[in-house]
């Protein structure tokens, strides 16, 4: 992560219905429907720290989160989510009990 840790929050959920308690503005996901095991969630404040395959109008790979958005990654054991990662980007902010500066 390049020595600056980004991470406003890392939690961990029961289930796919506990992302959407955290983040009720929240798109949905149907890989989270089926999500019926613990899961760590972590909260990037400044974006995803790590490579992405594509971002339009980006020479560097990289992309700043939306205002008033994080980018979130969950991890779940076995890679029930079908990875063993995902990163949601542009996550709202507004009616998440996470608190950020």
């Amino acid at each position: 992560m390049g020595g600056t840790d980004t991470r406003l929050a890392v939690l961990q959920i029961h289930d796919g219905p506990g992302f959407y308690s955290l983040f009720p503005g929240a798109g949905e996901a149907p890989e989270l429907s089926r999500l019926s095991i613990p899961t760590t969630v972590v909260v990037y404040r400044n974006g995803w720290p790590g490579p992405v395959l594509s971002v339009p109008g980006s020479d560097s790979g990289k992309r700043a989160p939306d205002p008033g958005t994080w980018d979130v990654c969950l991890e779940a054991p076995d890679n029930a989510l079908g990875l063993p990662f995902v990163v949601y980007a542009n996550i709202a902010q507004a009616g998440s009990p996470i608190t950020h500066p």
